[in-house]
């Protein structure tokens, strides 16, 4: 029998996520049954949170805010019911009952003294472990490039930054009001000085345990190599909830940015990228409790919410452009479609581009607002390095509960894989499944005569098709409470109960791929140019700055000095190669927490309070386009352009040439320099090292011979480390 707070909690979280306003507004234009039709996206746009079993439970396996009836209707006694043909159906969590009370008893002041508006109980100071505030190196053009162009095989962190109540229940024992979101949490402790030092307290010891770097080591040796990071606005510190429903407890946040740049130093010493992601935006852009408060609806929109949102982001710009392993930073999550957004997505962007020169080319995401053809046309329009995000669940709707498991898998594998195929290629290729899951709706496994090989093979389909379709996919989510009860959210125990199986990496094959990095990374090193290549008089001077590349590593893992050996070579490379830059000082770079304190909101403070990071800037005439290559990663026979530049009048056959040249290097390289990495945003990739072919007048822009031989070799050097994979694995062709 829960406790009278858990069925609180249960009661509340059973509501949809998304509003039903949302959900009425046109569709015109945008074709989402051709691109979901075997998912039901177009029935509902919107994510409703999972619930919890309670002595509410339908027969059905759904608690009673939402209708289990194919009709829609609902039980009106119920709080909050809602029509399910418009909001879908809450998927269910595996829970036991949990501790009651407080999770943070032993942390208690022992006076047994509660405060706030639920009785939560007084927490002494807490003190992390190994809390510093972290520099990071200087910024590696060919390190970062890998990491942002390449294949991501990913997580979420989810309720870390930002708090889940579905997720994290724990977390939320003593919350007020709806119980579900971190404000809720937050007022469960009231303002008083004593509730703010003890909501800083219990949220300090979850930033500081609930994931570690343990967590990343165990996600590296799984395939992961790229983690997405919710966080929210009050994240940033407490100058940033002025105005705000947090500016009461903004204290309680002093210290949270420093977790959340140990945990990116974390990553990059294990070589995993990191995708920051603004779940909370100012005034929320969802009124959801995932956006941090579901108690004010949707304010984004309204007064200066987005320009505050803006000035956040040109922030985080200007902290992130410039670190190795931040491969993007994601400027909403799951937005309220409005005609404001678009237009705020790409004045937002433009002026991120702005904020210093490493600026110009970081990966910029954006969530589709579940408009996924809009979206995709969106990326498309664009030319710098913009991605879509779509999230892809098949819990939820009518349509999910009613399609059996194997008839979802026979549709991911077909229908939708062609749909999301084809909105990658609208999106030029740059478009990623930012959140999937393992869960199934019950109904959905009443004909299965084993319902966990049924999940799997649904699950499995998932990991294949997105690999297919997409640059890069990520589960939600990483971790959460009762974790061994709910493989469908939880993705070490989908791991552990092979519900995922060994393939989640970036070559597909079935086989822990991470076991035996080092040894076909050092094969993969011997392998040369075809002849055909090798030996061409183009080639010659190539084969040298190729051999520069590949005995480089860029890997700060596989190094035992993060500083002299591999590193150094790498920072000889760029100089190398682009002598007129001077390295950014790591010092320069790394912000005191006084200082952060002390920053003013202005767009314009955000933009100049670094400005020494950017020294460099000023002797840079490189468009971003051009640094990709000329910097040292794009293709080794990029930095040997001064060697063709000269021959304006290049012929065809060496044109092609070079483009072959340059794939079959560039893969070669992804793939040695960090961990079996493998190229992923191809396009971009490709149109960003023609830009500075075609800058440099190497050849004429309308000059396909190159494009037309990059994937050619690309593809060949990459059937051949797949062959050395399989093999390195016992995987029969």
């Amino acid at each position: 029998m829960a406790s009278p707070n858990w069925l609180s909690v249960a009661s509340h979280i059973a509501s949809a996520r998304w509003t039903n306003q949302y959900y009425k507004m046109q569709l015109k234009g945008v074709n989402m049954n051709t691109i979901a039709s075997s998912l039901s996206l177009a029935i509902a746009n919107y994510k409703p949170v999972p619930t919890i079993p309670s002595q509410n439970t339908t027969s059905g396996g759904r608690v009673s805010q939402v209708s289990n009836s194919s009709s829609g209707s609902t039980d009106s006694s119920s709080n909050g019911g809602r029509d399910a043909a418009l909001w879908g159906l809450p998927s269910i969590l595996n829970i036991t009952t949990p501790t009651g009370g407080n999770i943070f008893k032993s942390d208690s002041d022992n006076s047994g003294e509660t405060i706030g508006n639920s009785g939560c109980t007084v927490q002494s100071t807490y003190t992390p472990s190994n809390l510093v505030e972290v520099t990071f190196p200087d910024f590696d053009s060919a390190r970062a490039n890998t990491m942002r162009y390449r294949k991501q095989v990913g997580v979420n962190v989810g309720s870390w930054f930002v708090l889940e109540a579905w997720m994290t229940p724990s977390m939320f024992t003593c919350a007020y009001g709806t119980k579900n979101s971190e404000l809720d949490f937050l007022k469960g402790y009231g303002s008083s000085s004593k509730g703010i030092s003890s909501a800083k307290a219990r949220l300090e010891k979850h930033w500081d345990t609930f994931i570690t770097k343990s967590d990343l080591q165990e996600m590296k040796t799984l395939g992961i190599n790229t983690v997405r990071l919710p966080i929210g606005y009050w994240t940033l510190g407490a100058n940033w909830t002025t105005n705000t429903p947090f500016s009461d407890y903004g204290s309680v946040y002093d210290n949270a940015w420093m977790y959340v740049r140990r945990f990116i130093k974390w990553a990059d010493d294990l070589d995993i990228g990191v995708l920051v992601d603004v779940h909370g935006a100012y005034g929320s852009q969802n009124g959801e409790p995932i956006s941090g408060d579901s108690e004010h609806g949707i304010q984004f929109y309204n007064g200066n919410n987005r320009q505050r949102t803006r000035e956040m982001l040109l922030w985080l710009t200007q902290e992130f452009a410039s670190v190795n392993n931040v491969v993007g930073i994601q400027l909403l999550n799951e937005p309220q479609d409005n005609t404001k957004l678009w237009t705020w997505y790409g004045n937002t962007m433009d002026a991120m581009r702005k904020v210093n020169s490493h600026a110009e080319s970081l990966p910029l995401y954006f969530h589709d607002a579940f408009m996924t053809e809009k979206g995709a046309a969106f990326a498309g329009n664009r030319t710098d390095f913009v991605v879509q995000d779509m999230h892809s669940y098949f819990v939820f709707t009518n349509s999910d509960r009613s399609t059996s498991a194997q008839k979802h898998t026979t549709n991911i594998e077909g229908s939708y894989q062609k749909s999301l195929q084809k909105l990658a290629k609208t999106a030029r290729g740059n478009f990623i499944i930012g959140e999937w899951s393992c869960a199934l709706n019950p109904q959905s496994l009443t004909s299965s005569s084993d319902k966990t090989k049924s999940t799997a093979e649904f699950c499995q389909a998932q990991v294949e098709s997105y690999g297919k379709a997409a640059a890069g996919y990520f589960f939600w989510s990483w971790k959460m409470d009762n974790c061994d009860s709910n493989s469908g959210w939880c993705f070490r125990s989908a791991t552990k109960d092979k519900m995922i199986g060994d393939g989640y990496n970036a070559w597909g094959l079935n086989g822990n791929v991470t076991n035996v990095a080092s040894q076909v990374a050092h094969s993969i090193a011997t392998i040369s140019l075809p002849t055909t290549y090798s030996n061409g008089k183009l080639a010659d001077p190539l084969a040298a700055e190729t051999s520069t590349c590949t005995t480089t590593s860029s890997s700060n893992s596989n190094s035992n000095s993060s500083s002299n050996s591999s590193s150094g070579a790498r920072n000889a490379q760029v100089k190398n190669s682009d002598s007129g830059r001077s390295s950014s000082s790591s010092s320069s770079r790394s912000m005191t927490r006084q200082h952060r304190k002390s920053k003013s909101r202005s767009s314009s403070s955000h933009t100049n309070t670094k400005q020494t990071n950017s020294q460099h800037s000023s002797s840079a005439n490189h468009h971003h386009h051009r640094r990709i290559t000329h910097e040292g990663f794009g293709g080794p026979a990029a930095r040997a352009a001064a060697h063709v530049q000269h021959r304006r009048a290049a012929t065809n056959s060496k044109i092609q040439q070079l483009g072959f040249t340059d794939g079959f290097v560039s893969g070669q390289s992804f793939a040695k320099l960090l961990t079996l990495s493998r190229l992923g945003f191809q396009n971009q990739y490709l149109a960003d090292t023609l830009s500075y072919y075609t800058n440099n007048k190497v050849f004429a822009s309308s000059d396909s011979s190159y494009s037309d031989q990059f994937t050619p070799g690309l593809e060949s050097i990459e059937k051949e480390i797949t062959s050395k994979l399989k093999s390195a694995l016992n995987i029969s062709s």
